[in-house]
């Protein structure tokens, strides 16, 4: 697997193959891909999944909790998107160890997982072979991406004018888009009312635009944030 050019770790030697039980979690917002991911993960030998979580938060929740080896993570949550996640993750030096299962081969979704702190990108779509081999990586401190995207996941062009956002403004940003107003935000992320509205100016500044709209289709144009769920009306 490795001279294929999958693995991006150290190698796979013979230690890779470990006898310690991966406790793991699936996490994902669609409640059939969620019980069937973790139906196929169960099948794995020496994988053990500890809980099934149907949104970020609560899969945030669940890693706090139970603290598994490995979370196989949907990148695109409606509430809290799966690469905010690995980066409170990474933020909060939790020892779970997060595999993306993108529905798509989106390419900057893929850098983006990297570049948050991903142990590992496979697609919803890839052999079910290659979700025990990402598994067992990332259990082991090692890296695997499935290889039609190994190229988006290491590259580095284009990127450098990408806007960069606090993990605060991500939040507010994909609930804008959720079409939240400024008091449900500031209700959902325990915050006040006052800091909503001077992150929602921020972010208007920060995109170059005046008003909502505009906002909302360029922050969707650069990938920020998820396009499921936009009632393109109330946007308009």
């Amino acid at each position: 697997m490795a001279q294929n050019g999958c693995a991006l770790s150290t190698g796979f030697e013979g230690d890779f193959f470990v006898d310690r039980t991966i406790s793991t979690v699936v996490i994902d917002d669609d409640a059939l891909v969620a019980v069937a991911i973790g139906y196929l993960a169960a099948r794995i030998g020496g994988v053990e999944i500890l809980g099934i979580a149907m949104t970020g938060w609560d899969g945030m929740a669940l890693i706090e909790k139970l603290r598994p080896r490995v979370a196989l993570v949907d990148p695109l949550m409606r509430d809290l998107s799966g690469i905010d996640l690995i980066s409170r993750v990474v933020r909060k030096k939790l020892p779970t160890r997060v595999v993306v299962l993108a529905g798509n081969s989106d390419s900057e979704l893929c850098w983006r997982t990297r570049k948050a702190g991903a142990a590992g990108y496979l697609l919803k779509s890839s052999l079910e072979e290659e979700l025990g081999i990402a598994i067992r990586a990332a259990a082991n401190g090692k890296l695997y991406v499935t290889p039609t995207m190994m190229q988006d996941f290491w590259n580095e062009s284009a990127k450098d004018a990408e806007i960069r956002l606090t993990l605060r403004q991500r939040e507010i940003l994909q609930l804008i888009v959720d079409d939240k107003t400024n008091k449900e935000i500031a209700g959902i992320l325990k915050i006040e009312v006052r800091t909503v509205e001077k992150h929602r100016a921020e972010l208007k500044r920060r995109f170059e635009v005046s008003g909502t709209a505009g906002l909302v289709w360029s922050a969707l144009r650069m990938g920020v944030v998820r396009v499921r769920d936009l009632d393109y009306e109330k946007v308009s």
